[in-house]
């Protein structure tokens, strides 16, 4: 399984990241496991070191699919020309992954590329899409690119539902933070946390947690309420973590502290290295998100650790405090004085702050736990092996036989080639076992129709004969021989007018004293040195044939080579 992350955020982790790392390492029991991310950052530092193979790849998003809008079903075919479309398409070749995860809704180029080689994609949505008249625009894009669909609350899937959603879908809630320290731990570093911030243990701290801070995270309804409780109480104290990613936005809210009178009871903090710490020195948890959370991971993280929380009734956070008995503690969206009025009550009940902690500890950990998130995994994963046998036409357990889906149930399949057996694909017992085994006979492979056939073996070409050169060639030497025996040690009868000279070069030398007047025989040395200059030197080798000598001959002044019979 191929996993694609729209973000890897370099000094924090969101909820989203959580969540897909999450989900990457509990899908490993049915699945070997690709990460590929835009970049470096904290997401690839934590997969790696849980032994998660990671892969970067630059994407771009498409943010229209969070809030549709005309025009936005062009943009996404646009994508298709996009730079980093081909390198994406390569990258899926080259791994050729059984199945694709595409995270949130805004990722869509790894949902097209995958579709267009024909590989099965699960669209992960963990946001809740805005509606409006372009919503079914956007869930068209989910519905056309997808086989399977999952959602991290019923409040997710609420909008596709609306617009017209056929996929298989599955409610996949969260998992509670598998990090928690032990108990004598977390009592040590809820101490040593709060002496740095200068707390006291009379002292009330009412924490504010978000990766980043804008709008939508309500910063400025968790002020309004701090704001309240001061006036009223002087044990509360106000601790916000998150940076800033609309300057103008957090400048006002914190003008809103500056100006008061209460500005030393507030701590600023833009990263906590630890969430298990941060949570560990806060007394309570307040998440006044002002759009539809998808479901609130914060706020689970907070119940877990056995801390109160109040929230805003927005999307998944209702199934949230729901399930955990907690619905008391829901306030309508954007109302700071109804926030302050909860928040109140538990500073005036501490007993109840320890009570409720205790049973949202319990509460969370039972329906969010790990128990509870293996088991929905393990039915999701079942129904993907049963919905379309063509994502997985052959199984197999651990050293068992191997299975085809046939009907409603199994069929054991024998006669595979070896070529073929990578189409196999290896599940738990557990999972494989959950479908019935037909009472048929064993089926070959070749009778199996969509299933890749071997290729016929091509026949080798056979070489031409090819002459045996070197038998050939000292046969035409024989031959040569054989017809004009030659002996190379033999000197040639009479005067030899063959001489080597001492640089390796082979003079051939006729008598010139037939061509020169008798008058002038006398000069046969001079000329004999002056046609060596002249004529051109060539080296012989010294295995050369007597039959292959270059013979020289000088006729009417001018000289010649030619080659002897």
């Amino acid at each position: 399984m191929m996993l694609f992350s729209h973000v890897s955020n370099v000094r924090s982790i969101t909820g989203a990241e959580k969540l897909l790392l999450q989900f990457c390492v509990d899908i490993r029991t049915y699945f070997d496991c690709i990460l590929v991310t835009p970049g470096e950052g904290r997401l690839t530092t934590i997969a790696r070191k849980r032994g998660i193979t990671v892969q970067i790849q630059n994407l771009p998003m498409l943010h229209g699919m969070y809030n549709p809008y005309e025009g936005l079903a062009q943009d996404a075919e646009n994508l298709r020309n996009h730079a980093s479309y081909a390198p994406l398409l390569q990258l899926l070749q080259q791994a050729r992954p059984d199945v694709v995860l595409v995270n949130t809704c805004v990722n869509v180029m790894p949902a097209m590329a995958s579709h267009e080689l024909n590989i099965p994609v699960v669209w992960k949505i963990t946001e809740v899409i805005n509606q409006n008249e372009h919503t079914p625009v956007s869930v068209s894009i989910i519905e056309r690119y997808s086989r399977w669909v999952i959602g991290i609350s019923q409040a997710v899937l609420r909008p596709l539902h609306g617009a017209g959603l056929t996929r298989p879908h599955t409610v996949l809630s969260p998992c509670r933070d598998m990090d928690m320290p032990p108990h004598k731990e977390h009592v040590l570093q809820r101490k040593r946390k709060r002496e740095k911030l200068g707390l006291k243990e009379s002292h009330i701290c009412i924490g504010y947690i978000s990766s980043f801070i804008y709008e939508a995270k309500g910063l400025l309804p968790f002020v309004q309420m701090a704001l309240k409780l001061c006036e009223t109480n002087s044990s509360c104290r106000f601790w916000i973590i998150g940076s800033s990613v609309d300057s103008e936005y957090y400048v006002k809210c914190v003008s809103l502290i500056r100006k008061s009178r209460y500005s030393r009871r507030f701590q600023f903090s833009s990263f906590e290295e630890s969430v298990s710490t941060a949570y560990s020195a806060m007394d309570m948890v307040v998440i006044p998100s002002m759009v539809e959370e998808g479901f609130g991971l914060t706020a689970l993280e907070g119940l877990v650790y056995g801390k109160p929380v109040v929230a805003f009734a927005q999307g998944g956070l209702v199934e949230l405090m729901e399930a955990t008995g907690n619905t008391e503690f829901l306030v309508e969206p954007g109302n700071s004085d109804m926030l302050a009025e909860k928040v109140g009550y538990l500073l005036k009940h501490p007993e109840e702050v320890e009570r409720i902690g205790v049973r949202n500890h319990s509460a969370a950990t039972r329906v969010y736990g790990s128990d509870s998130y293996q088991n929905n995994l393990h039915v999701m994963a079942s129904q993907w092996v049963c919905h379309d046998p063509q994502w997985f036409p052959l199984i197999q357990q651990p050293g068992g036989p191997v299975w085809t889906r046939e009907g409603e149930g199994l069929r054991q399949v024998i006669a595979i080639p070896e070529a073929c057996t990578s189409t196999i694909r290896e599940f738990p017992e557990s999972l494989v076992g959950q479908l019935p085994v037909l009472g048929l006979p064993p089926i070959e492979y070749a009778a199996i129709p969509g299933l890749p056939q071997p290729s016929a073996p091509v026949p080798e070409p056979q070489p031409d004969p090819q002459p045996d050169l070197h038998h050939g060639k000292r046969g035409i030497r024989a031959r040569r021989k054989h017809i004009r025996p030659r002996n190379r040690n033999r000197k040639r009868k009479g005067k030899s007018n063959t001489n080597t000279s001492s640089r390796g070069y082979r003079i051939h030398w006729f008598p010139l004293s037939g061509l020169l007047p008798k008058s002038k025989s006398r000069q046969k040395p001079r000329l004999k040195r002056k046609l060596k200059r002249k004529l051109k030197l060539k080296p012989v080798s010294s295995r050369s044939h007597p039959h292959k000598r270059k013979r020289l001959t000088l006729k009417a002044g001018r000289h010649k080579k030619q080659r002897s019979g």
